[in-house]
This record gives structure tokens, sequence and C-alpha cells, in this order.
């Protein structure tokens, strides 16, 4: 996190001579090379100023583990004091989004591989129950099951490694075939739970390629964090370009600049008149 003197793409820069793609090169391919990625900001985009050149030279960077510790930061870009370069703040903590952030229900592949589920989908969709009632029901039950499900996942998960862990431990200073049985059927509950993690942060991440055999849940997970990121609209810029983050004043100057899009008087004339252009038969 700093300044960087070097800018990663080309809309970075204004005015001045053109953009040297050489240097851009040569930065990306160092945030490749050491595993990081820009955690993008919030505010205006440009962080340095010299007459009429704009630049953005000071950034985070981040590599995916820490994405996935840290899925709420964010960096804000503030206002220029007595420095050419503006400053930047690293905040850990979700940028204020509203009230209507509740997330669409959607129905999750993974839940398929769980003996448990048919038995929800059972108690739910009875043959007297009508349509509606029984998605409702059946969102509502399947949203709990779910947080009780992969709860219960998730601990049983670092206990399987504990014990595996002791195993291990014991078959190093001797043998022992009753425990090495116990540790293959520990790994096969284990890569269980992981299969049904691979699928569901597979779904969520919505990618378009899966290396079988691999784990890569956390892949998975940091790119949804990603996804969700640019996702967020926590500021917009209005007319008289201001940046407005608040967010009731946010929802009312997106609310007023509909309201006027749509209520206003169609003015437009057509370029050209259809009626008479083509021959008829």
């Amino acid at each position: 996190m700093g300044d960087f003197n070097s800018y990663l793409r080309a809309e970075e820069k204004t005015g001045g001579l053109d953009p040297h793609w050489i240097s851009m090169r040569d930065f990306q391919n160092c945030l490749v090379d050491c595993d990081l990625s820009d955690i993008g900001f919030k505010g205006p985009s440009i962080t340095w100023k010299s007459g009429k050149l704009f630049e953005r030279l000071d950034r985070a960077c981040s590599n995916g583990n820490w994405n996935v510790r840290f899925p709420n930061r964010f960096l804000s870009h503030l206002l220029f004091y007595s420095s050419d370069h503006r400053p930047i703040i690293l905040l850990n903590g979700t940028p204020p989004r509203g009230t209507n952030s509740t997330r669409p229900f959607r129905f999750m592949a993974s839940w398929l591989t769980c003996d448990s589920f048919p038995g929800i989908v059972n108690k739910c969709w009875g043959e007297e129950t009508n349509w509606i009632e029984a998605s409702e029901n059946f969102k509502a039950e399947t949203s709990k099951w779910h947080n009780e499900t992969y709860k219960e996942a998730n601990r049983r998960k670092f206990l399987l490694h504990a014990r595996i862990k002791g195993i291990d431990e014991r078959l190093s200073r001797y043998h022992d075939s009753e425990l090495e049985a116990i540790q293959i059927n520990l790994w096969k509950e284990l890569n269980e739970i992981y299969m049904h993690e691979e699928i569901l942060w597979f779904q969520r991440s919505r990618c378009k390629w899966l290396k079988f055999g691999d784990r890569n849940s956390k892949f998975f997970h940091s790119t949804t964090i990603a996804r969700r990121r640019a996702n967020i609209i926590d500021s917009l810029k209005d007319e008289n370009g201001n940046w407005i983050g608040e967010p009731d004043l946010l929802v009312n100057m997106i609310a007023h600049y509909f309201e006027k899009l749509y209520s206003e008087e169609n003015t437009c004339k057509p370029a050209f008149l259809v009626k008479g252009a083509f021959p008829t038969l």
C-alpha cells in the first residue's frame, strides 16, 4: 500500500504524453509474479496531479489469502490537502449499502449431495400445499437448514483435521493397523466435506472451468468475494461533480435521476422518416 510511482492501465492517466506501455506491462507482470491484485478504491480515481497531468499512482494490493481473511476491506481516496498526492486510507468494514441489501434466494448444487436434503423438499412440497406457500416455506426451511448444516460441517472439518493429525503423529512413532484403518475412514469423510465446499464455492464464484481433483475452494472463495465487491455501488458522482456516499443521499439521488429520466417528454425527432422509404407491392 502506498505510492507505486506507476499506473496499471491507460485510463489511470490523463494529460501529458501518451501512456508508457512498457512501464504498465512491467508493473502488471510484477503483480502477477508476486500473486497480488489491486483491491480497487472508493472515491475519485486520480491520486496524483502535476499541472495538467493526472495519474493514479497510489494504491493497495493484496493476495488471495488476505482477500479471504478480510473480505470487507476497502480503500478510500481522500481529498487533496497540502501535497500533490491524494491521501488514501485502508479500512476493514463493509461500506454503507443502505437497508435493501438482502441477497436473493438461490438453489445450491451442493445441496443435492447431502442425504438430509430430500427430507426438506418432501416436508415443504406436500400434496395439499399450494405453490406460493410451498415455495416460501421451501426458501425459509432450506435457508435455515443450510446455515445449520454448513456450520456443523465446518465444526466437523476442524475436528477431523485434529484427529488425522493426532493419528499421523502416533503412526510416525509406531505401526498400528487399526489406526491406519481409522485414518483412511477419516480421510474419506473429510474428502466428502471438501467436495461439498468445492461445489458450493464453484457455483458462487461463477467460474467456467474446474480442475477436477484439485481443492480450489479457496480460489473460488476469493473469486466470489472479488465479484461481490465489484457489484457494490457505495458512491456516485452527482450532476455538480460531487461524490455522494451517504446511503440515504445515494438512494434519493438514484431515485431522483430515474424519476427525471422517465418523466421527461420525448422531444427527440427521428433522424429520417421511415414512411414512404420502401417500395410497396
